[in-house]
């Protein structure tokens, strides 16, 4: 349950991020690795 919840805080902050500025190509990757660790992980 706990992981659900860290999540959705990623998904907000990265929402939140996204609206100061657009990710370049290589944040967008980043992000995407860090997304897939997650799931791994759960």
């Amino acid at each position: 349950m706990e992981s659900a919840n860290l999540n959705k805080e990623i998904a907000s902050s990265v929402k939140a991020a996204v609206r100061v500025r657009p990710l370049s190509k290589n944040e967008e990757h980043d992000l995407c690795q860090t997304c897939v660790d997650v799931q791994r992980a759960t």
